[in-house]
């Protein structure tokens, strides 16, 4: 989403306008305080052992990652920041070369997140079995999505 932001100069709106970017970024933290808010509510219901279903519950933890990052400014200046000195107005298109090397970036950092994901799963398995580990996991991930939206809310850029 971001690539085809920054190609389509949507990034460069949130880097030249504070106001895009304050709504975005508060957007952002929102949502961030919102998951975790609803992670630290589930410990209050169900026992450790009926909570194994709960990112089928919640919805797909795909939709949840592409909302918190679709909705995190920081990315949207990361390829706005990095792309543009690698495209070369004289050797073509500039719009041509900026999406080429956005998707490159973004195949490369999804192979290796790919790759983290399918080697994760014999232990990702085992967690899930572990009903201790699921309350201190809950416990700790919400925390810590509250704080990141706290902080996000907070930064100054």
């Amino acid at each position: 989403m971001h690539v085809l932001a920054a190609t389509a100069g949507l990034s460069a709106l949130l880097a030249t306008s504070a106001l895009a970017f304050t709504v975005v970024k508060f957007l952002g933290a929102a949502y961030l305080v919102y998951l975790g808010a609803r992670t630290l509510w589930e410990l209050r219901g169900a026992p450790a052992e009926q909570r194994t279903t709960s990112l089928e519950q919640r919805g797909s933890a795909v939709t949840q990652g592409l909302v918190t990052e679709v909705l995190n400014p920081k990315t949207a200046m990361f390829f706005l920041a990095f792309i543009p000195q690698f495209v070369h107005p004289e050797r073509g298109s500039q719009s041509i070369a900026f999406l080429a090397l956005g998707l490159a970036f973004v195949v490369l950092a999804s192979t290796a997140d790919l790759l983290v994901a399918v080697f994760a799963g014999s232990l990702g398995t085992w967690l899930a079995n572990n009903p201790r580990w699921q309350r201190r996991q809950h416990a700790a991930s919400g925390t810590t999505l509250i704080g990141l939206g706290g902080a996000l809310a907070l930064s100054q850029q």
